[in-house]
């Protein structure tokens, strides 16, 4: 594959990473990207919980919506591998029409 954004357009050998040790990981980061079309995007970025508290005051939420906190860090981990394999399985041609 060409880099061509670099000069003289080196050439990237590609390699089959399947049974690798990061296969896994690479699987996961691709359904993440692939289902990230389906999530709305929010632009917010706080400093720190004081601000969150600040930036909520005063708005008042239905009662059917929720506030949650999500650990960005570790949010894959408590998703299987299979159970995220078989979902993007099932999916794949819904995916495919939305990308």
């Amino acid at each position: 594959m060409p880099k061509i954004h670099k000069p003289n357009c080196p050439f990237r050998i590609i390699v089959s990473s399947i049974s690798s040790p990061l296969y896994s990981l690479a699987l996961v980061i691709f359904i993440s990207f692939i289902s990230s079309y389906h999530v709305r995007k929010l632009i917010i970025t706080l400093k720190n919980s004081f601000q969150l508290v600040k930036n909520l005051k005063g708005i008042r939420m239905d009662n059917n919506f929720k506030l949650i906190s999500l650990d960005v860090v570790s949010l894959f981990s408590n998703i299987p591998l299979d159970v995220a394999i078989n979902c993007a399985n099932e999916n794949w041609n819904f995916i495919l029409q939305k990308m």
